[in-house]
Order: C-alpha cells, then structure tokens, then sequence
C-alpha cells in the first residue's frame, strides 16, 4: 500500500491545487493522474468517494469550491 496526495483542478485560477490530505491505496498509479483516467471501469475506493466531496479553498482567488468532475481530481504517489 502505498500513500497519495490529492489534487484538484480549479476552474477559476486554472490551476490545479492540494486538498492538503492524502490516503492509502492497495491501487494506486505509479505516477500523478486522473481519477476517471485510473479507475475507468472500476470501482472508485470509498475512501476518494468522501474525499471528492471536500471543498477546497483555491490560494489565488480565495475563493472555495468543489471539484465534481473526476476529470479534475487528481491522485499522485507520495515519495519518500
């Protein structure tokens, strides 16, 4: 098992940004990707299921959003 951090793409600033968490998964890609791309036609973990319903705060607007498109919510290895 290895532990990932998660981003998530902002529409406002056009950036993606850090949720500021990360998880443990059994699957995980060996480098940072989508989560539609990584777990097309599987199941997503329950664990990203809760977590894709966080709010995010984006550091150059200010401004606080959701990310609802897998699209634009992306999972990356932690090195280290």
């Amino acid at each position: 098992m290895n532990r990932y951090a998660i981003h998530v793409y902002c529409d406002e600033c056009a950036a993606p940004h850090p949720m500021g968490v990360s998880v443990v998964l059994n699957d995980g890609p060996a480098e940072r990707t989508s989560i539609s791309t990584h777990y097309a036609g599987k199941t997503v973990p329950a664990i990203l299921t809760l977590m894709l319903r966080n709010p995010v705060k984006c550091p150059k607007t200010g401004k606080v959003f959701q990310q609802g498109d897998s699209n634009h919510i992306y999972i990356a290895p932690i090195v280290g």
